[in-house]
């Protein structure tokens, strides 16, 4: 087996060993060759072979600091690794793993309740007294709380003893306020499913073939939900509707719309419920959202609203929809471009869209 080689950056003043001294042949590049590239008048438009800079960065018009050579590339042997270099990129590698245990720990704060139970303290607690707010074992959750503490996202009082943490008013926000438009909580409800989809990766990086929203299961679209619900609350009917012109005026009137991709629901049924007038289909492909959607649509009576399968029942194809909302969702579909094609049939004439820029730009086009 050949030793294994690496790139190194030489300058052309160096020292090239021959063919025969173990540089991969493929280089084929001698120093007096790279020199009267560099230094040829006649040339002067030339591009050093790796500096991709031209002549007069070389030879006799170069500066002082340039008048080495180009800096140029060459395999070479494998060398021992060194020393603080390796404790350096270590250091690099295993960080990412603690991020990743963290990730799960915030995933047990917000599961088990133990962001919401420092949140609705009145003082900071010790471990006990966390535990015995949440029913859960101390020596776990005293873990739980070092790892937090450690990582900043908790604050504690390490000058006493036991130890005391809490919240400070930012990490209430996003921690343990579902209603706080900084909320954070839902990307990470999912973190166990999107970690177990590790063990189907390996076909897909073979195959090339993705998984549906699905694959993550029930507690995957929950997530979702989660994680749209603060801005939903937030923004699309204060904020977003408001600044395009006429739509509430319309909405209020009576409107044909249809949501895209609308999940377990939440941008449809705000929708609804503020412009009664308006008719509402939410298209989705993932039976667990649509399921959720509905559960939700039954919870909140609302008759102006439907939730459909478009494998099912497509959308309508003859111009007759007023509006169309898509949040976040284009870019995730296996045939975007179909799905543009569909959203350019079903809108009528002088209708409106709200959607990504790119999406928007291609239907202004249309």
């Amino acid at each position: 087996m050949p030793a294994p080689t690496r790139s190194r950056s030489v300058t052309s003043s160096d020292s090239i060993p021959s063919r025969g001294s173990g540089i991969d042949s493929s280089w084929g590049t001698h120093r007096s060759a790279v020199s009267r590239r560099c230094n040829s008048t006649t040339d002067s438009h030339s591009v050093c072979r790796s500096s991709a800079m031209s002549s007069t960065w070389c030879g006799s018009n170069a500066p002082a600091e340039r008048r080495r050579g180009p800096t140029i590339y060459r395999r070479v042997m494998a060398e021992a690794p060194d020393p603080d270099l390796l404790k350096y990129y270590s250091f690099s590698v295993f960080t990412q793993l603690s991020g990743a245990v963290t990730a799960g720990m915030i995933h047990l704060g917000d599961r088990l309740g133990l962001y919401a139970a420092l949140a609705g303290a009145e003082a900071s607690l010790t471990t006990t007294e966390l535990a015995d707010r949440t029913g859960l074992d101390e020596r776990w959750v005293r873990e739980w709380a070092y790892n937090q503490a450690a990582a900043k996202l908790i604050a504690v009082d390490a000058d006493v003893s036991p130890e005391r943490f809490w919240l400070t008013p930012e990490a209430t926000a996003v921690l343990a306020t579902p209603d706080h438009p900084a909320f954070g909580m839902g990307m990470f409800h999912r973190f166990p499913q999107t970690m177990a989809a590790l063990e189907v990766m390996p076909e897909s990086f073979r195959t090339g073939m993705g998984h549906d929203y699905d694959s993550h299961g029930a507690e995957g679209a929950v997530g979702i939900e989660r994680s749209f619900e603060p801005w939903n609350r937030h923004h699309l009917i204060p904020t977003v509707l408001p600044a395009l012109e006429g739509i509430v005026e319309r909405l209020q009137a009576g409107f044909a719309v249809a949501d895209i991709g609308c999940g377990a629901g939440g941008a449809v049924l705000l929708m609804a419920e503020a412009f009664p007038k308006s008719t509402f289909v939410g298209y989705d492909i993932s039976q667990h959202a649509l399921e959720r959607a509905e559960h939700r649509r039954r919870e909140d009576n609302a008759t102006n609203v439907r939730f459909v399968d478009p494998r099912v029942e497509p959308l309508p194809d003859d111009h007759s929809v007023d509006f169309v909302t898509t949040f976040a969702c284009i870019h995730d579909m296996t045939h975007p471009q179909e799905m543009i094609d569909a959203i350019g049939a079903a809108l009528a004439p002088m209708a409106s869209i709200i959607s990504c820029g790119w999406v928007m730009s291609w239907m202004q086009s249309k």
